[in-house]
């Protein structure tokens, strides 16, 4: 198996770790397409772009690769009730930071990457269905790795 799927499933067994009470979302790159079991409180990872570091190392190519960490939650409140969109606000931040901290405690991923660390997130975003309200945030980590040329 390559590197990137060997990060990739370390990315869902971590975050099955670190969110215990969320459901794994079947399709992160459109998380509007997910039912709202999965929606209520979901992760997920995306494979997002890679950029070659122009370094070779014994046969190994380096790649630096972005992994886009969706994670949802089901917004329970009438439009004019900030407090409550606020709560579930700052809950879907508080999940980004356990993701944050646990990956900066260990950056080389337990040895699968040569440096892995937090870029950024795209804030709080709204995810509507014919049903319910949902809020998610992106957060986007990226993983420099070896790849084999052989």
């Amino acid at each position: 198996m390559s590197s990137v799927s060997t990060i990739y499933d370390r990315f869902v067994t971590r975050l099955g770790v670190l969110l215990p009470n969320h459901l794994r979302l079947p399709n992160p790159y459109e998380p509007a397409e997910n039912n709202a079991l999965f929606l209520k409180q979901g992760y997920g990872v995306k494979i997002g772009q890679g950029t070659n570091t122009n370094r070779v190392i014994s046969n190994q190519l380096s790649i630096d690769r972005a992994y886009l960490v969706v994670i949802t939650r089901q917004f329970f409140a009438l439009e004019s009730d900030a407090a409550s969109k606020a709560s579930t606000e700052k809950q879907l931040i508080e999940d980004s930071l356990l993701l944050i901290k646990d990956l900066e405690s260990d950056p080389s991923m337990g040895g699968l990457a040569m440096n892995a660390s937090y870029q950024s997130d795209d804030g709080i975003n709204a995810i509507f269905t014919e049903k319910d309200q949902y809020l998610s945030t992106t957060v986007t980590i990226n993983v420099e790795y070896l790849e084999s040329l052989i």
